[in-house]
């Protein structure tokens, strides 16, 4: 992937002798090669040198993109649960696919073919681009202002799809510099139009998360700037790429800002509902004892309308045993 990588190479004292001594180094590479300073010490400082460059370089970037790709784990699991949240879906799914790519930035060139890894960025590069692009129509959609028509996002999403399919044509008639000069500006430019989208969004609604939102894209928008420059030959080639230390940063925090959106979003459900079903308590309670005092109620009407009856039938009953008498016969 054209990522400087830092040796240590162990000379045996054998080949070294007193007096001057002659080092020499064959340095392979597909399209740009480069070396920096040699430093010769002893192996224990060297190896110290190395083991902290390591873990800076390398060891450190690699955690924070594997945390963010977990982080964004989480949230599609949360997506998975409310699925009408599109915004829930597309922001988790951007992450992952940064943190992912970032990820190829350190892998062994001895693990995985460099041109799988060149394949995975550029492709990971489109993919990023376009997410990121459909998170910004789906929060102007979310407050309200107009948004583009859907064919324009199906474009989009075709380009996506079409990104792997663009990635081996380059490479089988070998114009990938040529390819990769002609889409990495172009995505910057949207990526920038996606920042300042953003910014407005946020400026017109007062919603500091997407103005947050907003400087931490044009941050990465940056790095990618400098990672263009880097790759075109305009920088050093022992000089580091910035996106795989840029993204996953801001990338995180505004997962956490739109985590903590969700968790005070379910946190207003649950007192909603703990509110309805005091309310149905209140309501429950109240039937019930209006229910009561309608059974009393009708109880004690029925009580009243069957007693004249009895007394009427009891009569009745006391006449026809006395029937005998003709005064009680003719009444």
């Amino acid at each position: 992937a054209g990522v400087p990588v830092m040796a240590v190479v162990d000379l045996p004292w054998s080949l070294l002798h007193p007096g001057d001594n002659e080092l020499r180094i064959q340095v392979d590479y597909r399209s740009r090669g480069g070396l920096s300073s040699v430093h010769v010490g002893p192996t224990l400082e060297l190896r110290h040198e190395h083991s902290v460059h390591q873990v800076l370089a390398e060891s450190l970037p690699t955690a924070v993109n594997m945390a963010a790709a977990g982080i964004s784990v989480f949230l599609l699991l949360v997506w998975a649960q409310r699925r009408h949240d599109r915004s829930l879906l597309v922001f988790p799914l951007l992450t992952l696919i940064t943190s992912l790519r970032n990820g190829l930035y350190f892998v062994s060139p001895l693990l995985l073919d460099p041109r799988l890894v060149d394949a995975a960025l550029f492709v990971g590069n489109v993919w990023a681009v376009v997410l990121l692009v459909d998170f910004v129509l789906l929060q102007r959609k979310h407050h309200g202002e107009p948004v583009p028509a859907r064919p324009l996002r199906r474009l989009a999403w075709t380009l996506c799809l079409a990104a792997p399919v663009l990635w081996l044509l380059a490479e089988w008639v070998e114009l990938l510099v040529m390819v990769r000069a002609v889409v990495y500006p172009v995505l910057l430019l949207v990526s920038v139009w996606s920042a300042w989208v953003l910014w407005g969004l946020g400026r017109r609604h007062h919603q500091r998360v997407l103005q947050l939102a907003s400087v931490s894209f044009a941050g990465v928008v940056a790095a990618g700037v400098h990672d263009y420059l880097l790759i075109g030959g305009w920088l050093p080639i022992t000089d580091a790429f910035w996106l795989p230390l840029a993204t996953p940063l801001p990338l995180t925090g505004l997962s956490f800002l739109f985590a903590q959106q969700l968790i005070r979003a379910l946190s207003q459900v649950e007192q909603q509902n703990a509110e309805l079903e005091s309310r149905v308590q209140d309501r429950t309670r109240e039937l019930q004892y209006h229910s009561q005092m309608k059974s009393q109620f009708l109880a004690a009407a029925s009580h009243d309308l069957r007693q004249p009856l009895v007394s009427i039938g009891l009569m009745l009953t006391l006449a026809r045993s006395q029937e005998d008498r003709s005064e009680e016969r003719r009444v």
